[in-house]
């Protein structure tokens, strides 16, 4: 019996890493997204953003034994038409000045800051960035000094 269950389980796995692979098509980098870090999988499961609910439930479906040890700047990206994992080597302070760069030039839907001090600014286009500003509200001052340009841009803090 649990030769039987032990070779299902092998078969199983076996499937849905097929089932993540043939969910990796992209275009751009906005069609690809980090749905799950599990073992046996990946630390950064990468799919196209619309099969992620169905490869997600196929991960969650397999008996796991948790998370796996990432370096925390794996992002989504598509490259040469598949959705891979792309270590990002960008400082923080980088982040911080494109999502200033955003707001200023009308390319920003909505932001949220957390009471850590980090900055979740939503693009038009979908693409999502992140980074720590420096002192509480930052954010909304620079937005604040583009809403007669932009118009008002939803803000939102935990």
């Amino acid at each position: 019996m649990l030769l039987v269950f032990t070779s299902f389980l092998s078969f199983k796995k076996s499937y849905i890493s097929y089932q993540i692979s043939r969910a990796g098509k992209c275009e751009r980098n906005s069609d690809c997204l980090i749905v799950a870090n599990r073992s046996p999988f990946s630390c950064a499961i990468v799919v196209n953003k619309d099969k992620a609910e169905r490869i997600l439930n196929l991960v969650n479906s397999f008996p796991s034994a948790g998370e796996l040890s990432c370096s925390g700047r794996e992002k989504a990206a598509c490259l040469e038409g598949r959705c891979r994992i792309s270590h990002d080597q960008t400082s923080n302070e980088t982040y911080w000045e494109i999502i200033k760069w955003a707001v200023e030039n009308c390319e920003v839907s909505s932001i949220m800051q957390t009471h850590s001090l980090e900055i979740t600014a939503v693009l038009k286009d979908g693409e999502i960035i992140k980074a720590k500003e420096s002192e509480i509200d930052d954010i909304f001052e620079v937005a604040e000094l583009a809403e007669s340009k932009c118009g008002r841009i939803r803000m939102a803090t935990e």
